[in-house]
């Protein structure tokens, strides 16, 4: 599997991404690309400016599909479903200056906000980051590059490049893929693939474009992660082969229950900390074979999940909600791949025991 990001420096989408094609990339994250015409299959487009946005592009057996976006994460880091002969979430990113979040703070704010939904095992970040450790001094301490690093590394995820140059470190880059004002003599490192850190054995190439080659077209240079996808497409197999679920109807699904228990668990216990340690999506993918329990200590209960698949096309999770110390908080709700709803509540009979 081969994914490229490259910030285009603006242009045609149609005229900018066949540029890409001696690579042959699986996956294209692009930033600063027009936005494309509808009609174009595989294709997502997100901006404001229908001049100047962010493209993802699925090629050949891999799809692309946007999952649902939380509220208040800064511009732009958007979550989306890959589905082919590897499925996983991908989010693509473009750092913008923008305010209260300039460029690399904007991310380490969206991993914050997404790091329930970031499975360490199944999970790519990926773009135009705008970032490197040298500018660490220009952010605070806990949002700058180093930060996000350490963050991402805890979620495991590390850089592709620098797993597979170990003797670089963050901020002592050899290859750059940035030219500031397209200057040979200015080179940055601010382009990323984070991946699993179990996919690091797998992979088989980083590249970067280089300055003569590109420098017709961008300031920036096309960065290629080629991962070998048979291990991958294995675990796929064991996460989905007795599994009615469509993988990306799995992981939207997933993103929505994430979104209620942080809704709930706030409403019952407003002094908490929002719960870290979400069920992740092999968790949430066994409950299609028998129900899942997830506690919530802080509110003295819980979270029951059952996936009701009366159609394997139109996935329901039944998840029932309550707090032992507060009479009458039962609730039953039904999440799907479009988002959840309440169903019941303020029903005893909610309150089903938890599994030992």
């Amino acid at each position: 599997m081969r994914i490229v990001t490259w910030n285009c420096s603006r242009g045609r989408y149609t005229t900018k991404v066949p540029l890409l094609d001696a690579l042959a990339p699986d996956i294209v994250v692009m930033q600063e690309c027009e936005r494309p015409s509808p009609d174009i299959d595989n294709c997502l487009w997100f901006g404001d400016n229908p001049k100047i946005g962010l493209a993802i592009k699925g090629v050949g057996p891999y799809r692309v599909e946007a999952m649902a976006e939380l509220a208040d994460v800064p511009k732009y880091v958007i979550p989306i479903a890959v589905s082919g002969p590897s499925n996983f979430t991908l989010f693509a990113v473009w750092s913008i200056s923008q305010k209260p979040y300039p460029y690399v703070e904007a991310i380490v704010r969206a991993v914050e906000l997404y790091q329930n939904q970031i499975d360490g095992s199944r999970t790519v970040i990926v773009g135009d980051f705008n970032s490197n450790a040298r500018w660490d001094k220009d952010h605070p301490n806990h949002l700058n590059h180093s930060a996000l690093v350490s963050r991402l590394a805890a979620l495991g995820l590390v850089s592709a490049y620098h797993a597979s140059r170990p003797t670089e470190p963050h901020g002592s880059e050899e290859m750059a893929t940035y030219y500031h004002q397209w200057n040979e003599a200015k080179p940055f490192h601010i382009d990323y693939c984070f991946l699993p850190e179990a996919w690091v054995d797998r992979i088989q190439r980083v590249e970067i474009g280089t300055f003569a080659g590109w420098s017709k077209y961008s300031d920036h240079r096309p960065l290629l992660v080629e991962v070998n996808e048979l291990g991958m497409a294995a675990e796929a197999l064991v996460l989905d082969a007795t599994n009615p679920i469509a993988t990306t109807q799995l992981q939207r699904i997933v993103g929505h229950f994430h979104q209620l228990i942080r809704a709930r668990s706030i409403a019952l216990a407003p002094d908490a900390i929002a719960p870290i340690g979400m069920p992740d999506l092999r968790a949430v993918e066994q409950a299609t074979h028998g129900g899942g329990w997830f506690p919530v200590p802080a509110m003295y209960g819980g979270f029951a999940y059952q996936f009701d698949v009366v159609d394997p096309a139109t996935p329901r999770l039944a998840v029932s909600s309550w707090s032992r110390v507060i009479g009458g908080s039962g609730q039953r709700h039904e999440v799907t791949a479009e988002g959840y709803r309440l169903v019941a509540e303020d029903d005893d009979e909610i309150q089903l025991a938890a599994p030992d």
